[in-house]
């Protein structure tokens, strides 16, 4: 709700020419509800605001179907035999791995996320393997055969890794399917 009303502020002082927020809000039947609130401002000639045009649209069942694909996504990452990684290309930092990840590295999903992917690699190993996978990162499905990588106990086994070039909420990111061969 405060969000919500602080974009309200924003907007009636004129320090946001419109907004869009999602919020939920319970309706009359005791159900919540869902609400996307859109607003932009016409203004005079003096640049002072003179019409408001505004909608309130139930997208209830969009976000439930979203949380529903969100369930299924989880469910099929969880089920994997190899392990998952999706990593966000700019800064190298891990953004979501799987639970075959974390036992096939030996760490826990916290700590994986809390690292670099050049840290899952030998140190003399890292800067070819950079390479390899920042080379065209839009090339769209690829295969690295007998990458080296790095066990949290410092053991060093090899995998087959398959990547492919995704958006992640605007940012650029490969997801990776690691396999010990």
């Amino acid at each position: 709700l405060a969000r919500s009303l602080e974009a309200v502020r924003e907007f009636i002082k004129g320090e946001r020419p419109a907004y869009s927020i999602e919020f939920r809000f319970r309706h009359k039947s005791g159900s919540y509800r869902w609400i996307l609130a859109q607003a932009s401002l016409a203004l005079d000639e003096h640049g002072r605001p003179e019409r408001m045009l505004g909608s309130h649209v139930d997208i209830t069942a969009q976000k439930e179907t979203e949380e529903a694909s969100k369930t299924e996504i989880r469910g099929i990452q969880e089920c994997l035999v190899d392990g998952l990684l999706v990593v966000d290309l700019e800064t190298r930092a891990i953004a979501r791995v799987n639970r075959a990840m974390c036992e096939l590295f030996g760490y826990s999903e916290q700590e994986l996320q809390a690292m670099k992917a050049t840290a899952l690699h030998p140190p003399d190993a890292t800067v070819e393997i950079v390479r390899r996978f920042e080379n065209d990162p839009g090339a769209g499905n690829r295969v690295a055969q007998g990458i080296p990588c790095l066990r949290a106990d410092g053991s060093v086994f090899l995998a087959d890794i398959a990547s492919h070039p995704i958006d992640l909420a605007g940012r650029e990111c490969v997801i990776a399917l690691v396999r010990d061969v």
